[in-house]
């Protein structure tokens, strides 16, 4: 599964972010990430590997058709997805 956050920005994965974070201010009780309600902020990619592990169905938004997990897929998709969040040391999400 491919929930890992963004190369580019977390060139050693979001795990290793979130101890040197720990390392560096040992008096942070609480990590959180921020993410889209959707998953992404324009959905998902159809062709990527959340796509082919859940259910997924295309929607209108914003006049832009988007891929987002289908209802009957997403309480699933989230459980995997908070649990590989908390396995990386984060313990609170916002969502938008």
């Amino acid at each position: 599964m491919e929930f890992e956050a963004d190369s580019d920005a977390f060139p050693n994965g979001l795990e290793h972010a979130i101890s040197a974070i720990r390392q560096k201010q040992p008096s942070l009780q609480h990590i959180a990430v921020w993410h889209a309600l959707w998953g992404y902020w324009n959905g998902i990619d159809p062709e990527g590997k959340i796509a082919k592990t859940y259910k997924t169905v295309n929607v209108q938004s914003e006049g832009q058709r988007k891929t987002v997990v289908a209802k009957e897929d997403v309480g699933r998709l989230y459980e995997d997805f908070y649990g590989f969040l908390s396995s990386c040391g984060v313990d609170a999400v916002k969502t938008e």
